[in-house]
């Protein structure tokens, strides 16, 4: 008959242990720590980028902000506006409207007018 004894280790404590092992032999804490933090700091994701992984997220939650800000503000004033753009479009019509076939034409390889006519015979 054999008779087995069976030791269980929780995973946990054993990954913490080996992780304890290998910082107590790699050294000075603070340096690796300092040497880890700097890395990740610097790390660019290709050698043609000008930015790092953390100055590009830096610069997308700024400009996040500054989209809710911004629209936070055009919700607020949204009357305010366009009241203001019907305004100018009434004093300025021919100027608006000058513009929008100055751009016509200029575009005019890629905007072309489109006129549709359907007739229709009247039943009786």
């Amino acid at each position: 008959m054999d008779s087995k004894v069976e030791i269980q280790i929780p995973e946990k404590l054993i990954s913490n242990l080996i992780q304890a092992e290998l910082i107590d032999k790699l050294g000075d804490k603070e340096k690796l720590i300092r040497a880890v933090v700097q890395s990740a700091m610097s790390f660019k994701p290709d050698r043609y980028s000008d930015e790092t992984n953390f100055e590009k997220k830096i610069k997308e939650m700024i400009q996040d902000a500054a989209k809710e800000a911004f629209q936070e503000w055009l919700t607020k004033h949204k009357e305010k506006i366009k009241q203001a753009l019907i305004n100018y479009m009434t004093k300025n019509k021919n100027k608006v409207l000058k513009n929008m076939v100055d751009a016509l034409i200029k575009e005019g390889s890629s905007w072309r007018p489109f006129v549709r006519i359907d007739l229709k015979k009247d039943e009786i």
